[in-house]
């Protein structure tokens, strides 16, 4: 299930303003109609500030859209880059949670 979906620079904006796990919280309750337990939220949060490392890249443009999913307890980054009008690049990225 996508929780976020938007662009590099959005996403580098709501990890800055602290709000990613907030978007990600709502879009699972919008979704699922559930709310988050402390835990899941922190863990989403200190998650993302992972996926800044990676998405803090000058190589990455702007525009990149910037999504992830939620599969019970892992998260995925999934990054697209349209170069061409038919040529697209997909990165994933994954963060999985070491219990």
């Amino acid at each position: 299930m996508i929780v976020y979906d938007g662009s590099r620079r959005d996403f580098l904006e709501s990890v800055e303003n602290d709000t990613i796990a907030i978007d990600i919280e709502q879009n699972i309750l919008k979704k699922m109609g559930r709310h988050t337990p402390k835990s899941e939220f922190r863990a989403w949060d200190h998650s993302m500030q992972y996926m800044y490392k990676v998405m803090n890249d000058p190589d990455i443009p702007d525009n990149a859209d910037i999504t992830t999913t939620y599969l019970e307890s892992e998260v995925n980054g999934i990054i697209k880059r349209r170069r061409l009008k038919w040529n697209k690049r997909l990165y994933l990225i994954r963060l999985i949670r070491v219990l």
